[in-house]
């Protein structure tokens, strides 16, 4: 797919100094990083969004070196240039359309070039397993010997949506979108939340509840609230669309859910981890050091897995996927070992071995993030695979800013299912909402707390041979921890 100089007819906006002949464009950003690389064929479109633009989106700014006119003339791949105030000293150089406001260009141009995609569109949101389900859904599509586009890796803001779709010029056979609740809120008034531009034929909500907490403490029913916001990724479905959503929410949630869902398809599919009535659940588990091993149906399908992520949360996301795929109508390739090796984004579960005096110990990050799901689905894995590990079992644990006000309270209600998670020990870390956990515990299993991360690799170093330990906070790149630093604190001591 391509768009010409007649396609600009259709957007607000003049050409300058003219009209442009033989006008090829099939790429259109506004990141440099949009027309790197060595593909000689992109003819693109750069959308350079000025500093009322930028702060509106929240975007980055550019640096302060950024010349636009030297940048563009060092960048050949660059064939039309879209911009509010004419560049005069690149008259003579390449074409520019002027338009009133980049953003709503931006917009005007995705929904024009989605009018003429006639592949897949699937979108994903939640309050947690977005990335993960998006990420094991393009696995299967590729599988399939699909062309697949997606996101750059969690980007999936609205400020990245729109772009994201304009990439459907490509002719990819599917595009994968996980949209973010930013780029679900109504701040385009006008336009609404992205999911009207993407008219998806299939879109998928994977948990609503556990996060964003900070941001939900003076909200009356936050589920409710996030239900809300979470559902608009069904607008501007179309009536042959699909639904896909997670039997295992709370149930007056997923009712909700499912209304709003029928307010623009009937096609509605949901999968759970335990319930039979599914469209995809779990026939038989069976745990290992290593892996664990799936029966899984999914609608007409039975298919084995042997998934080497743990928990519960990686098993629900499977299953997300690959109902979504199926409600394509695509059939299911194997899956045995296709996961096997599988990671999911940023620190999430990340497994390493730290030999230490005492032998060696299995050290995994998880600081990617710290919502009520996250947590439980580590306690998952504890009682799933610690059976495994002859050494201590010890969770290194902190709240993080992300559940507000109410943290104290959300992290007393983790005591029961820490306890028959049968790990050995509980370590706090830093905050006071999560040295209350550390107190109720104290005299029911092995407990510390620590302010100094020092002290906390120090227990590591001294655990026996073949322990498990699991690291879980929030990313502190954004909240300024620093507990995503220990693994590789424990990494660098072999070494010493």
């Amino acid at each position: 797919m391509i768009l010409d100089q007649n396609d600009f007819r259709y957007f607000e906006g003049k050409f300058y100094p003219q009209v442009p002949t033989g006008l090829v464009i099939n790429r259109i950003g506004h990141k440099r990083a949009h027309f790197s690389g060595s593909d000689q064929s992109v003819n693109g479109a750069f959308v350079f969004m000025n500093t009322e633009r930028r702060a509106f989106l929240h975007a980055q700014q550019y640096p302060e070196t950024f010349d636009l006119t030297t940048w563009i003339t060092t960048h050949p791949k660059v064939k039309l240039l879209i911009t509010e105030e004419p560049v005069p000293e690149l008259k003579d150089k390449l074409p520019q359309f002027i338009v009133p406001n980049t953003w709503d260009f931006y917009k005007s141009v995705a929904a024009y070039i989605r009018q003429r995609y006639f592949g897949e569109i699937i979108t994903v949101t939640g309050s947690v397993g977005k990335s993960t389900t998006r990420l094991m859904t393009v696995k299967i599509l590729t599988m399939l010997h699909q062309k697949v586009l997606t996101n750059i890796g969690n980007e999936n803001v609205r400020q990245v949506a729109v772009p994201l779709l304009t990439t459907t010029l490509q002719n990819p056979d599917a595009l994968v979108a996980e949209l973010s609740i930013n780029a679900l809120n109504n701040r385009d008034r006008k336009g609404g939340p992205v999911s009207r531009l993407y008219r998806a034929t299939a879109a998928v909500i994977t948990q609503i509840g556990g996060a964003h907490l900070a941001e939900l403490d003076q909200v009356e029913d936050p589920l409710m609230f996030l239900a809300e916001r979470k559902t608009r990724i069904f607008e501007g479905l179309p009536k042959d669309s699909r639904a896909i959503i997670n039997y295992d929410m709370t149930p007056r949630v997923y009712k909700y859910v499912v209304q709003k869902a029928a307010e623009h398809t009937t096609n509605i599919y949901n999968y759970s981890l335990h319930d039979q009535h599914a469209d995809a659940y779990v026939l038989e588990q069976k745990n290992f050091r290593d892996y664990t091993e799936l029966t899984i149906q999914v609608l007409d399908e039975t298919k084995q897995v042997q998934l080497s992520m743990p928990g519960s949360g990686v098993i629900s996301d499977l299953l997300a996927a690959c109902v979504t795929v199926k409600s394509l109508g695509y059939k299911l390739p194997d899956l045995t070992k296709l996961f096997m090796g599988f990671e999911a984004l940023n620190s999430e579960l990340r497994f390493q071995k730290v030999n230490t005096a005492h032998g060696q110990v299995t050290v995994v990050d998880d600081t990617h993030g710290s919502t009520l799901h996250s947590v439980n689905n580590v306690l998952s894995v504890f009682k799933e695979r610690g059976k495994f590990y002859q050494g201590k079992k010890v969770l290194i644990m902190e709240t993080g800013e992300d559940l507000g006000n109410k943290a104290a309270k959300y992290n007393l209600a983790f005591e029961e299912r820490i306890l028959s998670s049968q790990i050995d020990k509980l370590i706090g870390y830093r905050d006071a909402d999560i040295k209350v956990l550390v107190d109720a515990l104290s005299a029911k299993i092995q407990t510390d707390f620590y302010t100094d991360l020092t002290a906390v690799n120090q227990v590591i170093q001294d655990l026996p041979n073949d322990s498990l330990v699991i690291i879980k906070s929030s990313d502190g790149r954004k909240y300024g921890s620093d507990l995503w630093q220990l693994p590789e604190k424990v990494s660098q001591q072999i070494g010493e």
